[in-house]
């Protein structure tokens, strides 16, 4: 990361983020919110979300259920509430639904975040879900996978894949790299780009976990070959191109 990003997360967005939250809940007090403006002119830009999430939740010491209500009253009724100030508040939904470890409050997290992603990816948020209950948030993310909403689409690819850029690593997808196949499986024809090029990335993230089976999804994908799923496939293997990896060089070269 560059100062230029971490400083995408500022004084300037907690002060947003406090008025976006009043606008819901006016004389909701956010003093813990607010003392994180100091923190926000120097770290990185996961450590002032970090500091940003912490304060939510002291702030807001409720129930699961009740932080998901004003979270959604907030998502309705303010119109500034997106961009990066939600990648504190999607985490700290996250935190309390996996605190809570209901499968209640687990499933409704995920269609809070899935509401969310529109205005800012909640791929960040989703990988403390995917850590607390692998098999519940991967049956989720199939089904986004199938949405008309391509927003969700692109984040059940983009939040499951194992090596996601700025994200928390989870650890039973590295141990088991098929594990996410079957969301690219229903993603790799994609009509748009801005899910095809998560495809692609999440492909790559496989060959470097797993090379044979990348090269084998990637195979039977170009089984129905189109231009955009060969520039897709070329994106996902160039690494094990630039390698000489045989079976990549065969699959693309033929």
């Amino acid at each position: 990361m560059t100062a230029y990003t971490d400083d995408l997360i500022d004084a300037h967005t907690v002060r947003e983020l406090c008025r976006a939250f009043t606008t819901a809940a006016p004389g909701l007090p956010l003093r813990a919110l607010a003392a994180t403006i100091p923190e926000t002119g120097i770290g990185t830009l996961r450590s002032r979300s970090d500091a940003l999430r912490r304060a939510l939740l002291v702030d807001l010491p409720w129930r699961y259920a009740d932080l998901a209500a004003l979270v959604r009253a907030t998502h309705r009724s303010a119109s500034l509430f997106q961009g990066w100030m939600l990648l504190p508040v999607t985490m700290a939904v996250a935190t309390r639904a996996c605190d809570d470890g209901t499968p209640a409050a687990f499933d409704d997290a995920m269609a809070l975040l899935g509401e969310m992603t529109g205005r800012f990816t909640s791929e960040f948020a989703l990988r403390p879900m995917l850590t607390h209950d692998l098999a519940r948030g991967l049956g989720i993310a199939q089904d986004w996978a199938g949405s008309p909403d391509e927003d969700l689409r692109r984040l059940a690819v983009a939040g499951t894949r194992p090596h996601l850029p700025w994200a928390r690593r989870v650890p039973a997808i590295l141990l088991s790299p098929p594990v996410t196949v079957p969301i690219l499986d229903l993603s790799h024809h994609d009509p748009t780009e801005y899910v095809r090029r998560p495809v692609a990335d999440h492909l790559a993230d496989l060959a470097r976990q797993d090379p044979q089976l990348a090269v084998r999804t990637a195979a039977r994908w170009l089984e129905r070959p189109d231009d955009d799923l060969r520039h897709l496939v070329e994106w996902g293997l160039r690494r094990l191109v630039r390698q000489g990896h045989p079976d990549a060089l065969r699959l693309l070269v033929s």
